[in-house]
């Protein structure tokens, strides 16, 4: 399964630096290097956007290590689930992104 999801800030610059720190947490949690895309971030009305992609290998990794917080988290989907996990992750390593799911397959 992989995850492709939206990030927008109004600060990309200073959040960029903030989101590559979590995720390098997540990463070192999870025992995975290499886990994830960032494409080119798009500007539009004082926002800027960008997507990610979870490779499939550190999503699975994720879901096995946070298994219990995942199951917890708000959203009636499981992909629904996992974004709030995520969200909630990189919020509490100071990260100000609002993340919304694209696709997943």
């Amino acid at each position: 399964m992989t995850y492709y999801i939206q990030l927008g800030s109004t600060n990309w610059p200073e959040q960029k630096i903030l989101l590559e720190d979590a995720i390098s947490t997540l990463e070192k949690l999870c025992d995975i290097d290499d886990g994830y895309l960032l494409n080119e971030p798009m500007s539009k009305f004082g926002w800027t956007f960008v997507d990610i992609l979870l490779k499939p290998h550190f999503h699975m990794a994720i879901e096995q290590e946070f298994a219990e917080k995942i199951h917890k988290a708000k959203g009636s989907k499981p992909p629904e689930k996992f974004v709030d996990f995520f969200s909630k992750f990189l919020e509490d390593e100071g990260c100000n992104l609002k993340l919304k799911l694209l696709e997943n397959n």
